[in-house]
């Protein structure tokens, strides 16, 4: 931008900040003192706090399986019909809204890596979904759908979640359309299991006696078919490879979802191991196997809502930012440049004798300076989205009224504009009012917007006048004007000047139109 006293990068103040508004400040897995510590010490705060939760998922996993095993007398079966319905349901719920979830992240950031935990987790919502709940909820039992065709189904979700942890961070050249086809693709292979297991229905075997064995002996027992066994253990791999993956993409990158979503896999890992020892999930049992398995969900249904607080805080922190930016812009176009201007007048003031109308000068300037500073702080007090009508009328009547005058508004409502359109419009009517009633003497102000081809701003007064002309060939006066003019101009428009001696004077500003 171009100001009266020199000339600035016009990116300076347009441009928005580079790169994310990192929020791992805001995140509470540390002590409130720690988040005003350097961003090393935040660093290494937050991979000793990952660490933690990861290794006590770990350790915590291990310590119940091995008592629940040893322990003749822990209880770790219990009947309930309902059980896993509901744990299913909440698994649906909860992994719907951690891949919309990390679906926005993949719009920012278009790796493949995270495209495919958003399939990983869509897949394990559609087998909770359409291959558990809702055959449940028909009266269909634990059925051959219930069975074959939601282990494979999770299997496919496993084998996603550990390849989405090792595959690189390769960014897609297309990625509406990569979503599109991993999407189409794994919902094809949920159908695909479906169909296979309804088709053949007649011909597959029972994966696990629905009496349960492990019932009546209170210990767990090894049991089903060797086929759902062998699922179980490769599940349990898959997840361990998943937990380790995700641990060290978390400590890499800080990022804690990453963090809880390890955590998750882990207790996931273990809920496959007891599921080996007693196959729970597919009778009316339930087990410690069922409980990790609602823990992988509740974890990760932690880490979403984290995740979602951390991008509220992000988009707070970065609106501030914004909002600062503007005020400083602000304060750069108006008060700084009257200071600045000042100051070089009273340097010229100590070279120079005659100091009379240098003097005038300076009163206009800090005048200005004032005013400024006065809309600055009204501006605070103001909201954002303040119609253009009211604050120009708000504005209008404050000065003029101020100084001893009257304005008479007559704006269109309905004007919409953008805000920083709407603050320059402001800024010139301020300082149109100002230089009418102090240099013009004028009593009467009237104000008018109006929307046609373009938008036209008009202040007319009853004042004095001057010679527009004769004042247009005297560049070391009427900086006011030209404060304006070149407000106009940054806007796409132009001011048009039209004033004579004792005719009074009116500045009319004409912008194009925003796009509604």
């Amino acid at each position: 931008m171009v100001g009266r006293y020199g000339a600035a990068p016009a990116a300076s103040w347009g441009e928005r900040p580079q790169g994310r508004v990192r929020a791992a400040g805001g995140r509470r897995l540390w002590p409130a003192s720690l988040r005003r510590s350097s961003p090393a010490a935040l660093g290494a705060v937050h991979d000793a706090a990952s660490r933690r939760l990861i290794v006590g998922s770990a350790v915590a996993g291990a310590l119940i399986t091995l008592v629940v095993s040893a322990l003749p007398f822990v209880p770790f079966v219990v009947r309930s019909a309902g059980a896993h319905v509901a744990i299913d349901t909440a698994a649906t719920v909860i992994s719907t809204v951690a891949a919309v979830l990390l679906f926005q992240r993949f719009r920012r950031t278009g790796l493949s890596r995270d495209l495919l935990v958003v399939a990983a987790l869509g897949t394990l919502a559609a087998a909770s979904l359409l291959l558990s709940v809702i055959p449940a909820v028909a009266g269909h039992g634990f059925g051959p759908v219930s069975t074959w065709a939601v282990l494979a189904s999770r299997l496919l979700g496993a084998a996603l979640l550990a390849g989405a942890c090792f595959a690189p961070p390769t960014r897609l050249s297309r990625p509406s359309r990569a979503t599109w086809w991993t999407l189409g693709a794994t919902s094809a292979a949920v159908a695909l299991f479906a169909l296979v297991a309804l088709t053949l229905s007649s011909h597959l075997p029972a994966a696990v006696d629905s009496g349960l064995r492990n019932a009546d002996s209170g210990r767990p027992h090894v049991e089903g078919h060797p086929l759902l066994l062998a699922g179980q253990l490769v599940g349990m791999l898959l997840f361990v490879a998943a937990g380790i993956g995700f641990a060290r993409r978390a400590e890499r990158g800080r990022d804690e979802f990453m963090t809880w979503l390890a955590a998750g896999a882990i207790m996931a890992a273990f809920a496959r191991l007891n599921y080996f020892v007693s196959p729970s999930q597919y009778t009316e049992f339930l087990c410690t196997g069922d409980l990790f398995n609602l823990a992988f969900y509740l974890l990760l249904l932690v880490g979403a809502v984290r995740e979602i607080e951390a991008y509220h805080r992000g988009s707070a922190a970065l609106a501030v930012l914004e909002e600062r930016r503007r005020i400083a812009r602000e304060m750069h176009d108006g008060l700084a440049q009257e200071l600045a201007f000042i100051a070089g007048r009273v340097r010229t003031l100590q070279r120079e004798a005659q100091g009379i109308v240098g003097l005038d000068q300076l009163s206009s300037a800090a005048e200005r300076a004032l005013d400024d500073s006065r809309a600055a702080i009204a501006v605070l007090t103001r909201p954002l989205d303040e119609p253009l009508a009211a604050a120009l009328a708000r504005n209008a009547t404050d000065v003029a009224e101020r100084l001893g005058a009257r304005a008479e508004v007559n704006v269109e409502a309905g004007v919409e504009v953008p805000p920083a359109t709407r603050e320059a419009f402001v800024r010139i009517v301020r300082e149109a009012i100002t230089n009418a009633v102090r240099h013009g003497r004028a009593d009467r102000i009237e104000l008018a917007l109006s929307r046609g081809t373009g938008i036209t701003l008009t202040v007319a007064d009853d004042g004095c006048g001057f010679d527009a002309d004769a004042r247009s060939r005297r560049p070391a006066a009427g900086f006011g004007l030209l404060s304006m003019s070149e407000r106009a101009e940054a806007l796409g428009g132009a001011m048009r000047v039209i004033s004579a001696p004792g005719a009074g004077t009116t500045i009319e500003v004409v912008i194009p139109c925003p796009p509604r």
